[in-house]
């Protein structure tokens, strides 16, 4: 290893230590060539380290953006799928209380099967109260037909026998003050 090459390592190896580096100018001052060749060649290798520490941090901030980026999209998502959950998550909570109703409505066509009234007696049933206007479904319209002729059947009427037959209207002439 020539003088130039010590000097360099020496000066390379006490690079944070200015006291080292004092003495290896101290020790070095007096070949004046072989110092300043080594302190350029310090210099320039040091200079290389520089850039290339300046192009790693340049890369890894690149990265870091990058990656700032792709976290922002992926929190996003997050998000998105979050309010989709909470959206599923209602729909099966009114889809559970639907299933419910339904089980409770056949839990009682079945009980009312069991005390004889089959689908066919219950259309009957239905048809019946509709005409005498005791019953309607939710949310259909509200009855047309003047009031006397909604005032359902006779005493004995259409469930009781005698009197009016079911579906037919009382004609006979009402006085209304």
């Amino acid at each position: 290893m020539s003088i130039k090459e010590t000097i360099t390592k020496e000066l390379l190896d006490r690079i944070d230590d200015p006291a080292g580096l004092e003495e290896v100018l101290k020790r070095h001052g007096r070949s004046k060539g072989p110092l300043y060749s080594a302190l350029a060649e310090a210099t320039a290798q040091l200079r290389r380290q520089y850039e290339s520490l300046v192009q790693e941090t340049q890369r890894l901030a690149a990265r870091q953006a990058q990656a700032e980026s792709e976290i922002s999209v992926l929190e996003g998502r997050q998000r998105s799928l979050g309010l989709k959950a909470r959206g599923m998550e209602k729909d099966i909570g009114q889809k559970e209380a639907r299933l419910s109703e339904v089980r409770g409505l056949i839990e009682t066509a079945d009980r009312l099967e069991g005390q004889g009234f089959g689908k066919d007696n219950l259309e009957q049933l239905f048809n019946l109260l509709a005409e005498t206007g005791g019953y309607r479904l939710p949310g259909a319209p509200i009855s047309t037909v003047p009031s006397e002729s909604r005032e359902g059947p006779s005493p004995g009427g259409a469930l009781g026998g005698g009197g009016q037959a079911a579906g037919s209207q009382d004609q006979s002439p009402r006085h209304i003050d």
